[in-house]
């Protein structure tokens, strides 16, 4: 089955439409994106939602099947790629895959945690091998970024879902094109991928 970073794994980009209503979001309106992995777990699919269609509950596709959800605003399409997930989001998308056992979340959560490394929201603490629910038996140990006048932040654990070098490149490259607003080119996508590249790996 074709996973995350692996050669053939889709990715379904924003639209700027309400998954719900079918209505354009307008530049500057506030809405939730949300992640959703295909049911056999080829794709990985961005859906956008305007506030009220998302607070009204309804939800197209199992709810089992998302990843997570974050409040965006919609970009011009010609504003720079920092309309990006911000850091904040990112970090929100992290712990809400906290207790996922899924391979493909557990992936998912691992590049995450990648990106932020390479954006410097988290700091690297080292690598544990003793993991059983780990391929290779490791989790790195991450904790989030603090200044040196204030106490360090709790401990993160990541499972290593085992993923070679080129898998995390290219796993990082379809996340930085799923989290683009609609209206940012590919190019953006990648760019912002290229950013969270596999340097940061620990172990």
């Amino acid at each position: 089955m074709t996973r995350l970073g692996e050669p053939g794994f889709e990715v379904v980009r924003a639209t700027g439409v309400c998954a719900v209503t079918g209505q354009a979001i307008a530049t500057g309106e506030e809405y939730i994106a949300a992640l959703f992995e295909s049911e056999d777990g080829t794709s990985l699919e961005r859906r956008d939602y305007s506030l009220d269609a998302w607070r009204a509950g309804t939800r197209p596709g199992p709810a089992s099947r998302m990843f997570g959800a974050w409040k965006a605003v919609m970009p011009a399409p010609n504003e720079s790629r920092r309309t990006l997930v911000d850091d904040e989001s990112l970090m929100d998308l992290l712990e809400q895959l906290g207790e996922a056992t899924e391979p493909a979340r557990i992936s998912f959560r691992y590049v995450l945690a990648l990106l932020l490394l390479r954006r410097k929201v988290l700091k690297y603490e080292g690598t544990r091998r003793d993991r059983p629910d780990s391929p290779k038996g490791l989790v790195m140990l991450v904790r989030r970024a603090t200044r040196v006048d204030e106490p360090p932040a709790p401990l993160i654990e990541v499972i290593d879902p085992g993923m070679d070098e080129q898998a995390i490149a290219d796993a990082i490259e379809q996340i930085g094109s799923v989290l683009a607003p609609a209206g940012g080119g590919a190019g953006e996508g990648g760019s912002a991928g290229g950013n969270g590249g596999s340097g940061g790996k620990g172990g």
